[in-house]
């Protein structure tokens, strides 16, 4: 008997224990089966009620905002049916039971009044069972199962309650990354909608009324200004707004304040609204530091607070609208900035006449386009002009109003302008009764002011139009200069036309000269050339000692001088257009000038040396022309080298496209000053006396290699010698 009792009762705690982990699954199953955080609070305080057979229940949940315990589902209790339950932090047996982390259970609110409140005394609450919910640690709640009538809660409710408190817990947690992470969705989907609504907006307006109803429709707020800050005042203007006209007004009001601290104490603040029902809250659209506009919302509703997670998203907002707006007056200066680049180019354009009334004429036609004007009036001091273009009818005292503007604003006499030039573009009449606003500038040139530029019209000018109108006048004085060059220029390109053509005569004059002098002396040279040789030869009878030296003296000179004749006659046919070129071995052309030297330069006991680079290519040129430099190059190193010296020709290539030939002697050192000018006809310098006969020669040879397409030029130093070399082209 007793082993079957025992028996039994085994059976009826496994029963039990089985209804319990059933009623336990069936609790799980139910607060596990959607992520709807209500829906599965509710389910759970229906569950407790089933489960435990109690006749109430509810479930706290900790608002981490608030710091508050908020009753979000009961069941059984008609005074929480309505209104949730706020209780503040420390406040209550909830809060004492999830602060000490320990189950509390009163068996009757009688024996314990000091706990009890006036709901839970109006239920007719007897018994409550008290079980704090956490997760990780960390408190998200209270769960609570009570009686009206007296009851004690046995172990087993108490452990069925505690696992009971552990699903919802886990379903809490779930259901709370759920909503969590919807509203982070919600808050992405309504910035991403912000974000692709304002792309491709490029108003600050149309930015301002867009960014303000999204705003609102998503708080859900009735009011709402959006002020962007003026760049030129710093003050604030509102763009958009929408809602009460008087809350409107005063969230200007208060927005305006805020603007009066500092920039970087500018964040977002959500404040109340006194003893009045509401919330208002301020957001500030920054970018780079500096704050751009403000949001600006208010609303009525009671018991507003904005969650942390909704505050990041208003604060995301703010900075994404804060560079959008940044990027917005970026385009806007970007665009305005390539209008005016557009108007100086026309403007450029215009400036290039050299009429100058004209030219002003056309440079204010096309600055209307860039700055608008009724009227405006260029006036130059030094040069007496004055250009009005009207784009409207004036009234003679409009007109006097605009030009005693000029007059004072350059501070000359009245009427100063002898040539005057009135354009008259339009027909409408220039209101009378609206007064005028006026940008002046001066026309400078260096540090003289010689006029103005002044612009009229109804609306003020902006500061964009006050550098654009200086950087014109500022073109304008160089366009006034550059055409004062010009027509200076001209006048000297008509005197040096003349100048050109006097020498262009003398020059052919020279020429003539020097042919017909050739053609005059050559048969005197030949006649005074004969004697000589004549009477050295004893032709005419025998002569004595000074009379040899005295012939062969003038033998010698005759030779010069005859030579000369025929360097003269040489000179006309060196002309480029008179060459006889043809493909001519360098290599043998030096070979034979070096062949013909040879008999003066034994003479003088003087050593010929020659250097060819080797597989030299062809050269096209005219032989016997580039054979008479290099003789007249030989020549005059042979008359300036010493006896027993040696004299170097040597040929080599010069980079890719020429050749170089150089003729390098013993003889003096030539001053620097002087070899400029040893390639000047009939030019001696200091050698004359010493060596008789130098002048024509290397004016010659440079005449013949320049109509090559070649240079010519020497290097000298002492103790070196001298070296003349010239360059010819490997082409044609």
């Amino acid at each position: 008997m007793h082993t079957t009792s025992t028996i039994d009762k085994l059976y009826a705690a496994l029963e039990k224990h089985q209804r319990q982990l059933e009623a336990l699954r069936s609790v799980s199953l139910r607060v596990t089966r959607s992520l709807d955080l209500e829906w599965v609070m509710q389910q759970a305080v229906e569950a407790v009620c089933t489960v435990l057979g109690v006749e109430a229940a509810a479930i706290s949940v900790v608002d981490p905002d608030r710091e508050e315990l908020v009753i979000r589902a009961q069941r059984g209790m008609k005074a929480f049916a309505h209104e949730p339950v706020h209780l503040p932090k420390g406040v209550g047996l909830a809060w004492e039971t999830l602060l000490n982390h320990e189950t509390i259970i009163i068996e009757s609110w009688e024996n314990e009044p000091r706990l009890a409140t006036p709901a839970f005394l109006d239920e007719h609450i007897s018994s409550t069972i008290l079980v704090p919910m956490f997760i990780n640690s960390d408190p998200i709640g209270v769960l609570s199962a009570m009686t009206r009538t007296n009851h004690t809660f046995t172990p087993d409710e108490q452990n069925m309650i505690a696992g009971i408190a552990d699903q919802v817990a886990a379903a809490l947690l779930n259901a709370r990354l759920h909503e969590q992470t919807r509203r982070q969705s919600q808050e992405r989907a309504f910035l991403f909608s912000l974000a692709t609504t304002i792309a491709p907006l490029h108003n600050v307006t149309q930015v301002a009324q867009t960014a303000l109803a999204h705003t609102l429709q998503y708080l859900g707020w009735p009011n709402g200004v959006f002020l962007v800050v003026e760049e030129t005042n710093i003050e604030l203007l509102p763009l958009a707004q929408a809602g009460d006209t008087d809350a409107v007004q005063a969230l200007i009001i208060d927005t305006r304040a805020l603007t009066r601290l500092p920039e970087n104490s500018h964040t977002l603040i959500c404040s109340t609204n006194g003893d009045k029902p509401g919330c208002t809250l301020h957001i500030p659209l920054q970018a780079r530091q500096h704050t751009l506009a403000w949001l600006a919302l208010n609303t009525s509703e009671q018991n507003i607070c904005l969650p942390e997670h909704l505050r990041e998203a208003l604060v995301a907002e703010g900075v994404y609208l804060g560079v959008a707006l940044e990027n917005i007056q970026l385009y806007e200066k970007m665009t305005e900035r390539e209008r005016g680049n557009s108007v100086l180019y026309q403007m450029t354009r215009a400036m290039t006449g050299y009429d100058l009334p004209q030219m002003l004429q056309q440079m204010l036609e096309e600055l209307v386009k860039g700055i608008p004007y009724e009227a405006a009036e260029i006036m130059l001091t030094e040069y007496p002009l004055q250009v009005l273009l009207i784009e409207h009818t004036l009234t003679p005292e409009q007109l006097t109003e605009i030009e005693s503007h000029m007059y004072a604003f350059l501070d000359v006499p009245e009427h100063i302008a002898q040539n005057r030039v009135v354009i008259q573009n339009g027909q409408a009449p220039l209101d009378p009764a609206r007064p005028l606003a006026y940008l002046e500038t001066p026309i400078v040139q260096g540090e003289r002011t010689i006029g103005g530029i002044i612009l009229a019209r109804h609306e003020p000018f902006t500061a964009h139009e006050q550098r654009l109108l200086f950087i014109t006048a500022y073109q304008l004085g160089k366009a006034i200069m550059a055409t004062q060059l010009f027509h200076q220029a001209q006048e000297q390109a008509d005197q040096l036309e003349e100048i050109t053509h006097l020498l262009r005569e003398q020059e052919i004059q020279r020429i003539h000269i020097f042919d017909d002098l050739a053609r005059e002396l050559r048969n005197p040279v030949t006649f005074i050339q004969s004697y000589p040789e004549l009477l050295l030869d004893g032709g005419l009878g025998p002569l004595n000692e000074a009379q040899s030296k005295a012939l062969t003296s003038i033998q010698e000179h005759a030779q010069l001088l005859a030579q000369l004749v025929r360097d003269l006659g040489a000179m006309r046919s060196a002309a480029p257009e008179k060459l006889h070129t043809q493909q001519v071995d360098v290599a043998s052309l030096l070979h034979n000038a070096l062949a013909a030297a040879q008999p003066a330069a034994k003479k003088k006991d003087i050593t010929l040396s020659i250097a060819i680079e080797a597989n030299l290519p062809a050269v096209w040129l005219d032989p016997q022309q580039t054979l008479r430099v290099i003789e007249k190059l030989l020549n005059n190193a042979i008359r300036f080298t010493p006896p027993d010296g040696v004299i170097y020709l040597s040929a080599q290539r010069e980079g890719t496209t020429m050749i170089r030939v150089a003729i390098t002697d013993a003889g003096p050192e030539i001053p620097q000053h002087e070899r400029e000018m040893l390639f000047k006809r009939l030019y001696h310098g200091n050698l004359e006396r010493t060596y008789p006969g130098v002048g024509i020669e290397l004016a010659l040879a440079q005449r013949i290699v320049e109509s090559h397409g070649g240079t010519i030029g020497v290097e000298s130093a002492a103790g070196s010698g001298s070296t003349f070399y010239f360059t010819l082209p490997v082409k044609a």
